[in-house]
């Protein structure tokens, strides 16, 4: 025994003496390596096999001498306009082509046709609408028979069918939402129950893929046949894939350094594409984009979870997908490809370039006045074919931002610029004399702006002051007070809607309200269906509200059809017969099923329902000109069995939406079947004496009396009033509420209108005293707000106004809440 342990010790004593020596002799070899030697990189290379495709396709009509058929494979990731790979196609026929392309086996490949001869003619669909793409699921040696339906100068008319179908999940056998169809250059995405229409397809044999957005199922594809005004209809049961943790390390080119963040530019839109073309073909946002870890000079990781085979397409940036991406060594744009596998945990790679060949970085540096908000974000804009999305600037110092442009700038000649706040650069950008365009050359450039002031940032306004006379206005600890925000949230709203909605907060409101939109695609038959890009889609919505929450915020879904302009065109082309008016009260109650479910899966305090662009679909119901919409005598029976399905899916409270003054002389009989009246009420302030808080409370007072009141003593219902008006000064005037159009009667005058924060400040100081002092009003809403960035410019919008601080004081005073 002492035997042994004094062996054992002997051991361990020349074993500790071993490794000290290794330690110091590897110590020391660092100490006497070349500074350019460097731990071994071993790339990982992938040899995924390879099938070919036979494509097929049938024209509309023969070619004309001297055009050529290409295939046009797409590159979803730097942007489908800017990388695309041509293939001239085969003439068998007359009207029928063919070319064989060898394609990544499991790949999902997205292509169009086109004809080229002086000029390049996409390919349209039976809408005449030009085909984005079409998509393939490579799944083996295959044969793909297309037909296009028509060409930008040669629009369709002719016979169409319609693909409608139900995903469910194959395991649990639920619904499976937000899936995405593709059939003949069209998409749609599927709804909450799982059901999905594509309207308007070509007849023929047609390829029909199904995909998950962020790749979580298995990918379906099948052809159709597809009959004249005929439903094909498509059931299946879809596989959940498994996930795995997938670590991607990545060495920078030698000697290359930067400010900027690496982001991972990808092809799923859980990671930040779009799924939509955006700004002149951009295919996604920068700040939405995965950020890696810098771990080194030169090398940078990031580990993310994806779909045991889902394909990933991707490249390694420094902007999007397009500006500051990858670039091989000759220059060119790089994509690179993978399929995840239950073995892939590492991905090692290598950027060839960043730099354009032969052509000097563009350094961007940027003092910002001293009025920006310390918590926005600063953004570049450029503009190489149209302004493209904005790329967020990186914070040097106090009011300082930078950004360097490496590439793709030796394929673009002048590069125009501007700057903007929080990535919204269709309403707050810096002052235009900064902006300026700039070409790349052989040596670097410095781009040095001082920014002297925002557009609508430095408007003059009087400290705010708060009318506190609420005229024997008591707490109401069961008051709603609220903002219900714009619909048309932009693309970028993820990383700068929490600022807004801390504001919210700040006030001591209570509820928010958000409205999904889908939009009109399609008008006889009647179709509504979430367009990404335009349309948040249903993860997004979720998103939201776990935001809102987040912020100790109660979340509210109103939905909405997405846009009022393309409703009344709707309305007024549409056939409006008994076929029609059933298909269409069919779709809407899809739409409507999707809010109660995301209503109940983001556990919101109240469901709205009564979207005032659906005033001619209500009974009595009239068009945007005055004329009878000449909706079915039953119109009111649809809409209470519509709120009986809601209420099966969704158990918080259901309110109706009435819009006062109104042009419709009687009220919808469905209102009998909801829990409370959402009044959007907007009177004329204009005979308010000496226009103080006191006389508007009169004015505004008298028209609740006269007008709102009678309806709530109808009902016997609770009521929460909306109101909506401008920071300008037409803001008097109020407006009546025609088929959703009061904002735009609005913004057709805001033109010849000039600023005023006090104005409106003084009509909400108020609105909500009269509100909150009567007893039947149980709720105040301010309507429209923005929550992305602080405007103050004659829209509605009261974020970051005085308006906003009148209404901090009253919501704090009725809630009864300390500051």
């Amino acid at each position: 025994m002492n035997f042994h342990f004094r062996l054992t010790r002997t051991i361990t004593f020349f074993t500790l003496i071993l490794l000290l020596t290794t330690t110091l002799l590897t110590a020391c070899s660092s100490l006497f390596q070349r500074p350019n030697e460097s731990i071994a990189f071993t790339e990982t290379v992938e040899n995924y096999p390879k099938a070919e495709v036979v494509f097929q396709v049938r024209l509309p009509a023969p070619l004309v001498e001297g055009e050529k058929l290409l295939l046009e494979i797409l590159d979803d990731v730097t942007g489908v306009y800017f990388n695309p790979t041509r293939y001239e196609m085969a003439k068998q026929s007359d009207q029928d082509y063919f070319v064989r392309l060898p394609l990544i086996v499991n790949a999902k490949v997205k292509y169009r046709f086109l004809r080229q001869s002086s000029q390049t003619i996409y390919e349209h669909t039976t809408q005449n609408n030009m085909v984005r793409f079409r998509m393939l699921l490579v799944n083996g040696p295959l044969v793909i028979q297309d037909t296009v339906a028509a060409w930008s100068d040669q629009p369709y008319s002719g016979p169409v069918g319609r693909i409608r179908g139900h995903l469910s999940d194959l395991s649990t056998n639920l619904p499976i939402s937000n899936m995405a169809i593709y059939s003949a250059g069209m998409q749609t995405i599927s709804a909450s129950d799982g059901s999905f229409i594509l309207e308007g397809v070509p007849l023929w044999t047609q390829n029909v893929v199904i995909a998950s957005l962020d790749g979580s199922y298995e990918t379906f594809q099948q052809g159709a046949v597809i009959s004249e005004e005929a439903t094909t209809p498509i059931s299946i049961s879809l596989t959940k894939r498994p996930t795995t943790e997938v670590n991607f390390v990545v060495k920078v080119p030698e000697g290359f350094t930067t400010e900027l963040p690496l982001r991972l530019a990808n092809n799923l839109y859980s990671l930040g594409y779009a799924e939509a073309e955006l700004s002149t073909g951009s295919s996604m946002i920068a700040s939405n984009l995965p950020v890696f870890i810098k771990t080194a000079s030169d090398e940078y990781s990031l580990t993310l979870t994806l779909p045991v085979g889902a394909d990933l397409h991707y490249k390694f940036t420094f902007g999007d997908g397009f500006w500051n991406s990858e670039l091989s060594s000759s220059g060119n744009f790089v994509t690179r490809d993978l399929i995840v596998s239950d073995t892939t945990k590492n991905i090692h790679k290598r950027i060839e370039a960043l730099q354009s060949p032969n052509v000097g970085e563009i350094k961007f540096t940027v003092s910002v006045p001293a009025n920006t908000p310390s918590n926005e974000q600063v953004s570049l804009q450029l503009n190489a074919f149209g302004w493209m999305e904005a790329l967020p600037m990186q914070k040097t110092g106090e009011n300082l931002w930078t950004y360097t442009l490496y590439s793709p700038t030796h394929l673009i000649g002048n590069i125009a610029y501007r700057i903007c706040r929080n990535n919204q650069c269709d309403i707050a950008l810096s002052d235009p004399s900064q902006d300026g365009s700039i070409a790349g050359t052989p040596t670097p450039q410095i781009v040095n702006l001082n920014l002297t002031k925002w557009q609508f940032m430095d408007m003059d306004s009087k400290p705010t002051s708060v009318d506190t006379n609420g005229g024997g206005l008591t707490p109401r600890g069961d008051f709603i007070a609220g903002f219900e925000l714009t619909p048309h949230l932009s693309t970028s709203w993820k990383n700068s809607l929490n600022q807004g909605l801390e504001a919210i907060r700040g006030t001591g409101a209570n509820w928010v309200i958000v409205s999904p939109t889908w939009s009109i695609t399609h008008v006889n038959p009647p179709l509504l269906e979430p367009v990404p890009g335009t349309d948040l889609l249903s993860p997004d919505v979720q998103a939201l509200a776990l935001q809102i929450s987040a912020n100790q915020l109660n979340p509210v879904i109103f939905p909405l059809l997405s846009d009022s302009d393309v409703a009344d065109q709707f309305w007024n082309n549409s056939k409006r017969d008994a076929g029609w008016w059933q298909t269409f009260y069919d779709r809407y109650h899809r739409f409507m099923i999707q809010n109660a479910d995301l209503a109940s899966s983001t556990n919101a305090s109240a469901l709205i329902i009564g979207d005032p662009n659906m005033n001619p679909a209500m009974s009595n119901g009239v068009l945007i000109n005055g004329d009878p919409s000449y909706s079915p005598e039953n119109a009111d029976e649809h809409w209470s069995q519509l709120i009986t399905d809601l209420r099966a899916r969704y158990s918080g409270p259901i309110i109706g939406v009435i819009s006062l003054p109104s042009q419709v002389s009687t009220l919808p009989g469905w209102l009998k079947d909801v829990d409370a009246l959402y009044v959007l009420f907007s009177p004329s302030m204009v005979d308010s004496g000496d226009l103080s808080v006191q006389a508007m409370v009169n004015t505004f007072g008298i028209a609740m009396d006269s007008l709102v009141q009678p309806i709530a003593q109808q009902h016997s219902k609770p009521v929460i009033i909306g109101i909506n008006y401008p920071s300008s000064s037409i803001a008097l005037n109020g407006c009546m509420d025609i088929n959703a159009k009061c904002l735009k009667y609005q913004t057709s005058q805001l033109a010849d209108s000039t600023v005023d924060l006090d104005l409106q400040s003084r009509i909400y100081n108020a609105a909500v005293i009269a509100s909150a002092n009567r007893d039947w009003v149980k709720g105040f809403i301010a309507r429209g707000f923005n929550p992305l960035v602080v405007i103050k410019d004659q829209g509605s919008s009261v974020f970051g106004k005085p308006a906003s601080e009148v209404l901090w004081f009253w919501y704090h005073f009725i809630l009864n809440k300390s500051s």
